[in-house]
């Protein structure tokens, strides 16, 4: 715990930053990642409240809780990205804006699982798949728009969002196993054009 640090410039010659570098610097705001970073081990940044906003360079492969307990706001993922990283994002309680750009085609699993000021995603039509508990457990989570031309959305997308009231299921849909299990969806809206309704989706 670097109680007084308030910046941090990572060097552009590295690639891996370890588990809970940075947790608990209570000012820190600033972070800068080099473009060849490529691993950002658990709980980094956990518990730096004040660290509002942070880019993810393109190379990131493995981030996984590195914010949780942060005061993260906004978070940008870097164009040229093909996929989100698996729990990046995981309880991040204060996060309200992502941008995530039109490179990336896969979201991974628990990546934004417990956000609960989240009320809103509208994701890019480059997506094709959607991982397991992506969104889950989102509570304050209202309004979803998908991609025209996702695929597959993996176990419990949606699992446990409360405020989810109504879904639209793109046609392209073809694996959609308890996407919605435990949330407050009351209407499902099945695009024409649908020829299968995926095995186990409102179960």
């Amino acid at each position: 715990e670097c109680d007084a640090l308030e910046e941090i410039v990572i060097p552009d010659t590295v690639t891996w930053i370890g588990q809970s570098a940075f947790e608990g610097c209570d000012v820190l705001e600033t972070v800068t990642l080099p473009e060849g970073l490529e691993t950002i081990r658990y709980y980094a940044f956990m518990n730096c409240p004040q660290l509002k906003n942070i880019t993810i360079p393109k190379n990131v492969t493995f981030a996984d809780t590195i914010l949780q307990g942060s005061g993260l706001e906004k978070i940008i993922f870097e164009a040229g990205r093909t996929k989100i990283p698996d729990g990046i994002c995981r309880n991040c309680d204060t996060l309200i804006n992502i941008v995530i750009p039109n490179t990336v085609t896969e979201i991974g699993q628990f990546v934004f699982w417990d956000c609960d000021a989240l009320q809103e995603i509208t994701l890019p039509e480059s997506i094709t798949v959607i991982g397991q508990d992506a969104f889950g457990d989102c509570d304050a989570l209202n309004i979803v728009v998908l991609p025209e031309h996702v695929q597959t959305i993996e176990d419990g997308a949606f699992y446990s969002c409360p405020n989810l009231k109504t879904i639209t299921i793109p046609k392209s849909v073809t694996d959609a196993y308890q996407i919605i299990s435990n949330s407050g969806v009351t209407e499902v809206v099945f695009e024409e054009g649908m020829t299968k309704i995926p095995d186990n989706i409102c179960y």
